[in-house]
């Protein structure tokens, strides 16, 4: 009988602390959703999740990508040319201040503004081979940041 209760006490100590983890609300993309909508989104168009005091917010690829996007046209119609449509991206190698970004790089480029970009180059196919190797991309993308000084 005491193990019975002390494994209930367990469970509901889980349950109590899993319950004051939860977050308080759920954003998509900035918009307030409900958890069950938080919960259909697939993992393969998360680009990040972010837990703060208001709650969990999910930034989705294609909403992510769609601003980096703007952005990076906006300071080089070269850039425009090389990636026409936000949506695909795949032809495209990206490179901060020389390293090269791998899968998940959405955010990094979000993440790029006035206050900390430096500039952008586009590479075309053969400068690509020769400069990096790469011969399964059309384009690489070159951009240089700095630190934003506080």
């Amino acid at each position: 009988m005491k193990a019975f209760v002390l494994i209930a006490a367990f469970m509901m100590i889980g349950v109590a602390g899993f319950a004051q983890n939860s977050p308080k609300a759920y954003y998509i993309d900035g918009v307030k959703a409900t958890a069950r909508e938080a919960n259909k989104i697939k993992v393969d168009q998360l680009a990040s999740v972010q837990m703060d005091k208001d709650g969990a917010h999910y930034y989705t690829k294609p909403v992510v990508r769609k601003k980096y996007w703007a952005y990076l046209s906006a300071k080089s119609s070269e850039y425009g040319r090389a990636v026409p449509d936000p949506a695909d991206d795949s032809n495209v190698i990206y490179f901060i201040n020389g390293n090269m970004l791998n899968s998940g790089y959405e955010m990094t480029l979000l993440g790029i503004n006035d206050e900390n970009f430096g500039s952008i180059k586009i590479l075309d196919q053969a400068t690509l081979e020769k400069l990096y190797g790469f011969t399964n991309k059309t384009y690489g993308v070159v951009i240089k940041t700095h630190r934003v000084k506080m």
